[in-house]
């Protein structure tokens, strides 16, 4: 009896060194990548965007080291105008608990880097969750609103396994037309697919994607559902012009 329960114990300590060497080799394995990315996008009805991604990344401590960043452009083209946006971080996490983060702003980028400079990762799975809140993103045109938005951005240096997202537009709203692309920045490729979830919300998802690779989503809906911005102050339309002016006139009457 004792032999038969030492060989139960040994067999048990066996499995158990087994299981944690797999899952040693599993950590350690593979390729750092981004194993997927799902954006949450909530719309407002003064066209303002709540947003929260869920970025899960595996990391062998080779360039994702302290955790990663995250680019946004500060500029978009709506309406054939390029218009300035910014951007509010709510809250940024790792692993569910609020991480280290700074911001900084890089030809015509915001740059989020997310980790501690005094913290090493060890090799592994990380999830990271980033939520912030972003206005002027909505275009207008004659028939329709519309929401065209880059899911996970082109300057991921990793291959991205799946990238999902799903779009509420506010109470009320009807999804009139959805489209999708993927690839790098400006590709018309559509190898990614759509689901309505009412008349109001969508889903997308895709995967297989490559470093640089995204997923842009477009979703238009009937006018009269989102408030547009007011047209430009005078100042707005002529401030540059104006100051301009005005420091001409001051060099010549310092000169003169």
């Amino acid at each position: 009896m004792k032999k038969f329960l030492k060989f139960l114990f040994l067999l048990c300590f066996t499995l158990v060194l087994a299981q944690e060497g797999n899952s040693l080799n599993e950590n350690l394995s593979g390729t750092e990548r981004i194993l997927s990315f799902h954006s949450d996008i909530n719309v407002g009805a003064h066209s303002t965007l709540n947003v929260t991604e869920n970025i899960k990344v595996h990391s062998l401590g080779d360039r994702i080291q302290r955790g990663i960043f995250r680019t946004l452009p500060l500029s978009r083209n709506l309406n054939n105008r390029t218009r300035k946006v910014k951007y509010d971080i709510i809250s940024i996490k790792k692993n569910g608990v609020e991480e280290n983060y700074h911001e900084e702003i890089e030809d015509g980028f915001l740059k989020i880097y997310i980790g501690n400079k005094d913290i090493i990762l060890e090799p592994g799975n990380y999830e990271y969750e980033i939520q912030y809140k972003t206005e002027n993103q909505i275009g207008f045109f004659d028939k329709y609103d519309e929401l065209y938005w880059n899911v996970n951005g082109n300057y991921w240096d990793f291959p991205i396994d799946t990238i999902s997202a799903i779009v509420h537009l506010p109470m009320g709203a009807n999804i009139l037309q959805n489209s999708c692309y993927t690839g790098f920045a400006g590709s018309r490729d559509q190898n990614c697919s759509s689901k309505l979830l009412s008349n109001y919300s969508i889903e997308w998802s895709a995967s297989g994607f490559q470093a640089n690779d995204g997923l842009t989503v477009a979703v238009g809906f009937q006018k009269g559902i989102i408030m547009p911005p007011p047209p430009p102050s005078f100042l707005e339309k002529f401030g540059i012009l104006i100051g301009g002016f005005l420091v001409f006139l001051g060099l010549l009457n310092y000169y003169y």
